[in-house]
């Protein structure tokens, strides 16, 4: 537990020292709940007593000093001033003592006296722009300071801090502080002693910094003699070289990020190099990634368009201003480019990205690939160990285990040299003959050995006391581990099926151990593995079938097996490939497939088909089980039975011909299938011999049904009153009743009805659902009849309800007609239904238009004929509905013709009022209009109440 000390307002724990000197200690603390932390100070313990009274002294004089600065913050521009927030105290009573102390913020940041060390030691920058930004700091926090009676006394680059990222200059350790009036000039602590030691300060700084700088300010030499003045000039000065340095600064960087986008050759490179490091110099970090992405891209484009010597030019130029931010990359590129044959190969653009992105393993996955190459004419195994030394993965060494085993062999025959004692010398020898059995093999494996052999063997050797004797430092094991840990993740995504884990496994392993070559062609082995998935989950070509594409699946070795194992997952895609290409039946492979949830759903496609059984169907000889069972399938064809149940039978007793009748099947249930599609269907010489010329008469049967529909789909006109076929085919017998049903009964009706001829509209003889057609016909019929009085008798309300109640139940009817016809028993009447569906729709359709006119009509004589309704807006419209739906009703319920129309006279009448201008004539015609027409009351009703009425104007009359 930390030791804790009690405060005027909390308690404090204390973690660490992090400083000590004259003037005390300073310890890391934080409050007891861990809710503040903060930086303590205290006269340092163990030291005599004179010093730790100066000591608490001082540090009491800072706390106050702290108190009245209450944490100062100012902010000019993109500065901030700071100076630490008091937080603290030591309790009353330890005033002089070892336990006073003060507890203040702690402030974030480096100090100036540090980067000023660093940069004397070569380790970094230190800009202009942050030289401005501390004097600046000086001269601003030094008048906010003395206006509250301070001086600090004590301007020192070790009491400033500088944090980057939010631009803030803290000042600290004020322990050395005094105080003085700021209203009495003559007092003898003058604030000019502040600017004194500012002076001093600054002169140091500018003269390890930028020397250059000081002359542009014209910074004063020495201390004595500034005036007030002098001061308040100075200041200025810094300030607008401040202002002015961070606006070229502003401008670099945008002419800088502009340049990145993209970068188009090297002269525009070396010129964004130069603008980064004048950026650097005037105090603008510029990230490198920026640069280094824009040459990556840069260089890859050229690589790919074959300008290999531009490109080496951008490596060189990276190489000598990056070289300690890029490693290898940048210098192993441009070694690749001074040799002309690997810079030409088609795989160096990949090779030269991997290069640049540090992508090791991919880097050295492809080299391996160019060097294995037997026309390749370079040995590319330098390139790859060098590739090997930039390889940064936790607990991999720095050299391959197949050195590690090679420099132990060499020290064995070193030590045997050495060794007189025979038990040594045999133990040795044991052991050079292991290692150097081992090393022999390295590079490929044995027949029957799996992957991870010679990684167990090689921490077996490595851990052997005889490794310890010669000096081999034991955590050179890890890199072995490191290998057995990725071997077990391949193994794992083996076993889960994960193929591209395994890939990634194998190439990290050869980038620890390039020296084992036989990890590529493993990588080739995945491939293929991945291979014969994919063409197992994505199905036959369109020329192939699942029995071909089974067959080649199931010869095709899988060589990985022999080196990692048979996993579940590839035995259960083999099964799989093995039961196709063993099968009979796609039917019950299908079945099959769903049962046990097989991932290949292309089984199902109705263009999936195993291989026709030509060899069986010429060698077979059926016996009398199977004979009597072709014998029903084609009793139950003919008769129009189910066939199913002999379908059964043939998947029994004749499995591999069973998908053939299957078909047979199929043709026969989509024959008069309203999406016009048929299966495919097997050759003749697919089927047993035996049956054959059951299957012809078969096929000619369904031809002469497709001819059939051929004739009605074409529009050709089938043979009314066609004698009853002597086939004994229930298909053809259909095909007879629905003809003779459709042309003696149905398409008569339906055509007259069409034509509007349904005063002559009679129920045939024997006709199909009478019931139905013989409501359609009498509601028609009288429709027909009572419009024929509307021209002698007008048009009322009443009349018009008995046309909506007629029409209504005709196209109830006919719809039920219809619908019934979609779902007869005969399937070719059903057909022909199907293919007649406009005919249909288009009668329905006219006894629904006609329906919704007489609604209309019965809706404007409510309103035409209601007197105090004649010179609403609503009686106008409804007038105007009235008149053209009789019109259109005249069109739909007859036939044309040329005789005169009673309503078109009505409607001229209408019209002609509507034109008239003059009011006298207007009702004089009015008088003179017959009195069956429906507008009449309308007419007479305007004339009587407003005489003023059809003089009006027009947008107000109608």
């Amino acid at each position: 537990m930390p030791k804790t000390v009690q405060g005027r307002q909390k308690q404090w724990q204390l973690l660490e020292v992090v400083g000590r000197g004259d003037a005390g200690e300073v310890l890391r603390v934080q409050s007891e709940l861990a809710l503040e932390h903060g930086v303590m100070k205290r006269p340092v313990q163990n030291v005599s007593g004179g010093t730790i009274v100066r000591q608490a002294t001082q540090i009491e004089n800072e706390g106050k000093i702290l108190q009245e600065l209450n944490g100062l913050d100012y902010k000019r521009g993109s500065l901030l001033i700071h100076t630490p927030r008091f937080i603290d105290e030591s309790i009353l009573g330890t005033s002089g003592t070892a336990n006073l102390f003060m507890v203040s913020e702690r402030v974030e940041g480096v100090s100036i006296d540090s980067l000023l060390k660093d940069l004397q030691q070569g380790k970094g920058q230190f800009s202009q722009v942050l030289v401005l930004k501390v004097l600046v700091g000086l001269f601003n926090l030094l008048p906010k300071v003395h206006e509250k009676g301070i001086l600090w006394n004590d301007v020192k680059m070790e009491h400033i801090f500088w944090h980057a990222p939010e631009g803030k200059l803290s000042f600290i350790d004020w322990g050395n502080g005094l105080r003085f009036d700021p209203q009495n000039t003559d007092d003898s602590i003058n604030p000019g002693l502040d600017y004194q030691q500012l002076i001093s300060e600054g002169n140091l700084l500018l003269e390890q910094t930028t020397p250059g700088l000081a002359q542009d300010v014209a910074w004063p030499r020495n201390n004595s003699d500034l005036s007030e003045r002098d001061i308040t000039q100075l200041r200025f000065r810094l300030e607008f070289t401040q202002t002015y340095l961070e606006m070229r600064s502003a401008e670099y960087k945008l002419y800088f990020e502009k340049m990145l986008h993209p970068i188009g050759d090297v002269k525009i490179l070396q010129e964004a190099v130069e603008v980064r490091d004048s950026l650097e110099k005037l105090g603008v970090p510029i990230e490198p990634k920026k640069l280094l992405d824009a040459a990556n891209e840069l260089a890859g484009k050229l690589i790919g368009q074959g300008e290999f010597e531009q490109a080496s030019q951008v490596a060189q130029l990276f190489n000598a201003n990056f070289s300690e931010d890029n490693g290898e990359n940048w210098r192993l590129l441009e070694y690749c480019l001074t040799i002309p044959a690997l810079a030409k190969h088609p795989a160096f653009p990949k090779l030269s990205q991997a290069i640049l992105t540090k992508e090791w393993d991919q880097a050295m996955w492809i080299a391996q690939q160019i060097n294995s190459e037997p026309n390749f004419p370079l040995n590319l195994t330098k390139l790859i160990v060098a590739m090997r030394k930039s390889v940064s993965m936790q607990g991999a060494n720095p050299l391959p285990i197949f050195e590690s085993l090679a420099w132990l062999s060499d020290k064995v025959s070193k030590s045997e040299l050495l060794s007189d004692d025979p038990t040594v010398l045999e133990r040795l020898g044991n052991y050079r003959i292991s290692l150097r059995q081992l090393i022999a093999n390295w590079s490929a494996l044995q027949p029957g050995q799996q992957l991870g052999d010679q990684f167990l063997r090689a921490r077996e050797l490595l851990s052997d006391p005889a490794a310890s004797f010669l000096g081999f430092p034991r955590e050179q094991l890890a890199g072995t581990n490191l290998l057995l840990s990725l071997t077990r993740d391949l193994y794992r995504g083996w076993e889960t099926g994960d193929l591209k884990a395994c890939l990634k496994s194998l190439r990290q392993l050869f980038s620890l151990e390039p020296g084992a070559l036989y990890l590529p062609s493993l990588a080739d082995q995945i491939a293929d593995v991945e291979e014969w998935v994919r063409k197992l989950t994505t199905g036959p070509e369109p020329d192939q079938s699942a029995t071909q594409l089974a067959t080649q699946l199931v010869n095709q070795p899988l060589h990985l097996i022999k080196r990692l194992g048979q996993p579940e997952w590839l035995s259960n895609y083999q099964y799989i490939a093995e039961s196709i290409y063993s099968a009979e039946d796609i039917t019950i492979l299908r079945q099959t497939a769903t049962n046990e949830g097989w991932p290949i759903p292309w089984l199902h496609y109705p263009t999936t088909h195993l291989d026709l059984p030509l060899s069986s169907a010429e060698e077979i000889k059926l016996d009398e089980q199977q004979l009597e069972t072709l014998a029903l399938f084609h009793l139950a064809l003919r008769r129009g039975y189910p066939t199913l149940p002999a379908l059964d039978q043939i998947r029994e007793r004749l499995p591999g011909f069973h998908q053939g009748y299957h078909l047979i099947q199929q043709s026969v249930e989509t024959a008069f299938s309203p999406l016009g599609s048929s299966p495919e269907s097997w050759p003749i010489d697919a089927f047993p011999i035996q049956d054959r010329s059951r299957v012809v008469e078969f096929y000619d049967v369904l031809q002469q049904v497709r001819a059939w529909q051929a004739r009605v789909q074409s529009g050709q006109t089938l043979q009314r009153g066609a004698t009853k076929p002597s086939s004994d085919w229930k298909i053809m017998l259909d095909l007879w009743q629905a003809e003779t049903a459709w042309f003696g009964q149905i398409l008569p009706t339906m055509t007259k009805i069409k034509q509007k001829q349904w005063s002559s509209l009679e129920l045939p003889k024997y006709v199909l659902e009478p019931d139905l057609l013989n409501k359609v016909i009498a509601n028609l019929t009288q429709t027909s009849q009572n419009w024929a009085k509307v021209t002698d008798q007008g048009i009322f309300r009443e009349s018009t309800q008995e046309f909506i109640y007629l029409i209504d139940q005709a196209q109830t009817s006919f719809f039920e007609f219809w619908q019934r016809m979609e779902k007869h028993e005969l399937k070719p009447l059903r057909w022909l239904t199907e293919t007649s569906q406009p005919f249909f729709s288009q009668i329905n359709q006219s006894l629904l238009q006609i329906s919704r006119y007489f609604n209309a009509i019965f809706r404007a004589l409510e309103v035409v004929n209601a007197p105090h309704m004649a010179r609403t807006k609503l009686a106008q419209n409804s007038a105007g509905d009235l008149m053209f739906s009789l019109a259109q009703l005249e069109i739909l319920l007859q036939p044309p013709t040329r005789k005169k129309s009673v309503i078109r006279d009505w409607q001229k009448q209408y019209i002609d009022l509507l034109a008239d201008p003059d009011r006298e004539h207007i009702l004089s015609t009015i008088e003179n209009v017959e009195s069956i027409h429906p507008l009449l009351p309308w007419f007479n009703e305007l004339a009587r109440r407003d005489a003023d009425y059809f003089s009006a104007p027009d947008l107000q009359k109608w």
